[in-house]
């Protein structure tokens, strides 16, 4: 039997690939966004997930894959299995299948979303390289698979949020390829059709009323001038360097600008070519970032997060694998030959290779979030007759989640709430801050209406934002115990611990 020597290579990539990733993931503390999944797959059933998820403003369909285990199991890692696996079949998916050179699916393989943020952040968004690339391998397959085609749409779909217009104009393009411009009615085509729409239809009921119901996702037409400038920056920027946005003294910065000018320039000579040599598969790659951009500018510019920027890059790596694999190029053009666009492509993914390298190193040297620290302490401290309060549920929700493996949970409570948290409703109390005079009083009555153990009071990041230390404004009652450190990978994570001592 003779061997495939491009299978063979591809599983040896994938290999060395899933072992370096794997090293990452095993060491990648859970963070808030991450806990929030696990936990509303742990403590909801499937209707009452369905009737939550609308708060969540996400499909549900991560949610599905992770409950299982969530049900069955106490550790956060399976979530991050599923994740990581799945970007282990897209490596092999792009090494095996798509039409770029060696380079350029090096240059993407090493790219900080499929290095880092996809492989190690076990969000939903780790399932779309993997769905976006099948997508692509059935593209020129659809009148003989409809069915595969069509369900890869659906479930990008139903993946996130910002990958709906990508399916819907996808599913466009099938209806008029296949159906009006061939005038192909035949059954399957049909139900072809039927499957995505009864697909999209469940989206939109389950998420039509995120707006109402999310206290941070809201229709907002103010300022967009600037938000627009953000948003773009933010795009380009981070994805080039996520650090370069936050950290003032990130060395050779004077380096940097210009890289980031090539790395933009790059960008928009992609989009160039794509215009040039297929403008139908360049509308689906710009509407779909139109769409992406107008969801972070009218509902939550301050999101434009890494993980997000590069299922739009992913999108355009399904655009250029369907012109390359199709020889749509335009002869009249240097810019449109099948090489110039690979040397595009690979430029502009190298660029954001450090992205990747330096995240990637942060994680494993450093704590990704303070979460597991903050556990591992309080574990030493509280008892069972004490008492945990909490007022930002957002920034404690990975804290809870930890001290749920060990049932501590249950002797923490949300002081807004007076119950306990399992995990987040993104409402208005949820982003209600307590004053230290609040928490103050609340020590107080309690101590007045018969508690007799200690009593400790857990503030997230968002606790000390413009406002004094509670162990600074009431020292006599209140006992700074401990605080996060400030070398952790996500930034909006920070717990303070006090202790009230006034007895």
């Amino acid at each position: 039997m003779k061997l495939n020597k491009n299978l063979v290579f591809a599983i040896c990539i994938t290999f060395i690939y899933a072992v370096i990733t794997l090293i990452c993931v095993l060491h990648h503390e859970t963070w808030a966004d991450e806990a929030q999944v696990w936990q509303l797959c742990k403590y909801l059933n499937i209707p009452e997930l369905y009737n939550h998820l609308h708060n969540e403003g996400h499909p549900i369909l991560f949610y599905l894959m992770v409950m299982p285990f969530a049900k069955i199991f106490p550790d956060i890692i399976y979530m991050q299995m599923i994740c990581w696996a799945f970007m282990c079949f897209a490596v092999f998916m792009l090494f095996y299948y798509s039409p770029f050179k060696l380079i350029t699916k090096f240059a993407i393989m090493l790219s900080g979303g499929f290095l880092y943020y996809f492989p190690v952040i076990a969000r939903s968004y780790s399932i779309i390289p993997f769905l976006v690339f099948l997508a692509a391998i059935f593209y020129n397959k659809q009148k003989e698979h409809p069915f595969i085609y069509i369900l890869t749409l659906s479930l990008i779909a139903m993946t996130h949020a910002i990958m709906l217009c990508f399916s819907v104009f996808l599913f466009v393009l099938f209806i008029y390829d296949n159906i009006l411009k061939n005038k192909d009615n035949s059954k399957k085509f049909i139900l072809a059709c039927s499957i995505f729409l009864i697909s999209i239809i469940y989206v939109f009921l389950q998420l039509h009323d995120t707006t109402s119901s999310n206290a941070c996702i809201k229709l907002d037409f103010s300022d967009l001038f600037i938000k627009t400038f953000k948003i773009i920056s933010f795009f380009f920027i981070n994805a080039y360097n996520n650090e370069f946005t936050f950290n003032k003294s990130i060395p050779y910065r004077f380096i940097n600008i210009p890289l980031i000018i090539i790395f933009i320039a790059s960008y928009i000579m992609c989009l160039i070519n794509l215009y040039l040599n297929n403008k139908k598969i360049f509308w689906i790659l710009f509407s779909s970032l139109l769409f992406q951009f107008g969801i972070y500018l009218f509902l939550y510019p301050a999101h434009t997060y890494c993980t997000r920027i590069f299922t739009a890059h992913t999108i355009m790596l399904f655009c250029f694998w369907i012109l390359i694999c199709n020889k749509n190029f335009n002869d009249k053009y240097k810019i449109c030959s099948e090489k110039a666009t690979n040397i595009l492509i690979t430029i502009f993914f190298s660029l954001s290779i450090f992205n990747g390298i330096n995240y990637y190193f942060h994680d494993i040297y450093s704590n990704y979030s303070p979460a597991k620290s903050a556990y591992e302490f309080l574990k030493t401290q509280v008892k069972q007759e004490d008492l945990m309060l909490i007022d930002n549920e957002p920034f404690t929700i990975a804290l809870i989640y930890f001290l749920d493996k060990d049932n501590l949970a249950e002797n923490l409570y949300s002081v807004l709430r007076s119950k306990r948290v399992k995990y987040v409703i993104w409402d208005k109390i949820g982003y209600y801050v307590y004053s230290n005079e609040a928490w103050k009083d609340c020590a107080e009555y309690l101590r007045e209406n018969g508690f007799k153990g200690d009593l400790y009071i857990i503030q997230g990041n968002d606790g000390l934002k413009n406002k004094a230390y509670l162990s600074d404004t009431y020292k006599d009652s209140f006992k700074l115990i401990y605080e996060s450190n400030n070398n952790t990978v996500v930034r909006n994570e920070k717990y303070y611990i006090y202790k009230y001592i006034k007895d």
